[in-house]
């Protein structure tokens, strides 16, 4: 089981900060089995680092390109990085 988990850490910019964007990050990832962190950075972006199965990192890595309704996503920046563990999703404030 362990093998089919991957980690990503995914960086979003745009207008993302202000407007319920990392609740709206850990709404989605608990609904897809996801689990990780997810913060806003110094450089008003929005930093997840998530772990789980490919098909539903995708999922989730295909929903940051719109974001919540009130945001205006310009680029989303998705790398792959070396598989953490986590028992659950938070937010970093």
């Amino acid at each position: 089981m362990i093998n089919s988990l991957e980690t990503r850490q995914i960086t979003i910019s745009g207008r993302v900060q202000g407007l319920g964007f990392r609740n709206w990050v850990k709404k989605n990832c608990t609904n897809l089995s996801l689990v990780g962190n997810v913060r806003n950075t110094l450089d008003m972006k929005v930093e997840v680092i998530t772990t789980g199965r490919k098909a539903n990192l995708d999922k989730f890595c295909d929903k940051c390109q719109s974001g919540p309704i009130l945001a205006k996503v310009e680029s989303v920046n998705i790398k792959a990085i070396n598989l953490k563990e986590y028992s659950s999703f938070k937010i970093i404030y």
